[in-house]
């Protein structure tokens, strides 16, 4: 996941997975015989990076002034996750609708601001790896109103950008880019209000729906995405490279079941979910839910013509899609790892495979030289490491490297490398996997080890991090040790010419 440096009012949330971004814009417009009073959240296109948040709005159906107040700061989505923030602007703010039409504010730039605390390390704020604690952003909005009746039900609008400014924790400037004062984004916005009824149903985002069996008193619902869990996944559980969970929530008074409805992204259409390493089909795909820490298959159908799917709970809280470990095949994962770019080529000291107990591979830079640490932070994103026979005799083997895994290395984390600490079972084999600048190291052990030897080709092994980087080091026989049904061993090989 990446995005363009964080601009407050209209950092639309960029999100490659088949669900248009989300966004809650900061000042928003009505006209003058439309009924736009409630509750908005509202989703951007895939243009630019964004934010997401609630605002009500109060509105002079006769004059079509109105002012919008912040209910909600929402989120951030940023290179190495979605931040929460801290705060936002919560003053009313003015706008103005013409017939269909709005405006935000009526003329000029609006100025707003958001905070982070803790500040954020994200290059995504224009700042590198220096801490942000404040972003300040010249914005204005203006768009369609379409509506039924009388009540408006969605708004399609531009967001205009001026100057973002960045400040680090010490409130010193980091960052200033000019936009230019045009049209940067896209946005929709969409009704969040729920309301007293049977089978009620909203979209807080375009795409999703939240059916609500039974609602007894009025409220509001949202959907936020975010990238770190309240829950523990299943063993072996595959998400997106980039996980991607669903933050459901609702003030309305609520019985009965709800179904939360989700997009997943198949954007070619061939029946594996994008951004997934190996590769999900859509139709193992699964529905969580999260119930006292820990997540728990809800699902109840599958659209894959449309590329929803759909749980039913009794309650509401984090959502995410995936998929069991044994829907994953290796072949398809070995095609998917060729994509990747390549980061760096490894001199492999050892490799050790022994079929039903271990893979293990260390790989050591030439004297003076470091490896390069990752672009892509594997605790959002995840990884996978693959061992191969080149002649493909002895197999080819993929084991997931979830997310939950991985920490960060050093201060800010990920400074010294990451590590991987895996459960060494059959459906999670790895128990250690190191990625550093001075080694790159895998212990994989355990009957999930299916590999066959003796290697008739090279060993090849790939260490992949999300969608940005991929490790490679090929084992020749020159210096083999053993090479039998039993055991493969090779040490001292040479860093390849490319990833195998």
């Amino acid at each position: 996941m990446t995005l363009q440096p964080l601009n407050p009012a209209v950092l639309l949330l960029r999100v490659s997975y088949g669900l248009t971004c989300v966004l809650l814009v900061t000042s928003l417009a009505y006209a003058d015989e439309i009924d736009l009073n409630g509750s908005w959240q509202a989703s951007a296109t895939p243009a630019c990076g964004s934010y997401i948040s609630v605002v009500q709005i109060t509105e002079d159906v006769s004059t079509g002034t109105f002012s919008r107040i912040t209910t909600d700061c929402g989120t951030v989505v940023g290179t190495y996750g979605i931040w929460r923030l801290s705060g936002c602007d919560t003053d009313p703010v003015a706008g103005q609708v013409t017939g269909s039409g709005f405006a935000v504010p009526p003329s000029g730039m609006l100025v707003g601001e958001l905070l982070f605390d803790p500040p954020v390390a994200d290059p995504a704020t224009g700042c590198g790896t220096t801490p942000v604690s404040r972003i300040v952003v010249e914005s204005r909005l203006d768009g369609t109103i379409t509506e039924d009746g009388g009540v408006g039900l969605r708004i399609d609008g531009q967001a205009t950008v001026g100057i973002s400014t960045s400040y680090d924790d010490q409130a010193q400037t980091c960052a200033v880019v000019d936009y230019g004062s045009v049209p940067l984004c896209t946005f929709i916005m969409l009704r969040n209000d729920v309301t007293p009824g049977s089978n009620v149903q909203i979209e807080p985002i375009e795409g999703t729906s939240l059916t609500f069996a039974s609602v007894i008193g009025a409220g509001t619902a949202t959907i936020t995405p975010l990238t770190v869990p309240d829950g523990s996944l299943p063993a072996n559980f595959h998400v997106l490279d980039v996980p991607l969970y669903f933050d459901v929530t609702t003030t309305a008074t609520i019985s009965g079941t709800i179904d939360v409805c989700l997009p997943y992204p198949d954007g070619n259409d061939d029946g594996f979910v994008d951004g997934t390493t190996p590769p999900i089909d859509e139709s193992a795909l699964l529905l969580l839910h999260e119930e006292g820490g820990v997540f728990v298959d809800r699902t109840t159908t599958r659209d894959t013509g449309s590329n929803v799917i759909c749980a039913q709970t009794s309650s509401l809280s984090q959502f995410i899609y995936g998929a069991a470990g044994s829907t994953t095949t290796t072949s398809t994962s070995s095609t998917t790892s060729t994509t990747l770019p390549t980061t760096d080529l490894l001199p492999g000291r050892i490799i050790i495979i022994k079929p039903g107990t271990l893979a293990n591979f260390v790989a050591k830079p030439a004297t003076g030289d470091t490896f390069a640490l990752p672009a892509g932070n594997p605790v959002t994103a995840g990884g996978a490491v693959r061992f191969f026979d080149v002649s493909a005799t002895a197999g080819d083997e993929s084991y997931a490297l979830p997310n939950s895994g991985w920490k960060g290395l050093g201060n800010p984390a990920g400074a010294k490398g990451y590590k991987y600490t895996g459960a060494g079972t059959p459906a999670d084999p790895c128990k250690v996997v190191l990625l550093k600048e001075k080694v790159i190291k895998g212990v994989c052990k355990g009957s999930g080890i299916t590999l066959a030897p003796p290697f008739a080709g090279d060993v090849g092994v790939v260490l992949s991090i999300g969608t940005t980087d991929r490790y490679c080091a090929q084992f020749d026989d020159t210096d083999e040790a053993q090479n039998d049904a039993t055991l493969t061993k090779r040490k001292n090989a040479p860093a390849p010419g490319a990833c195998p």
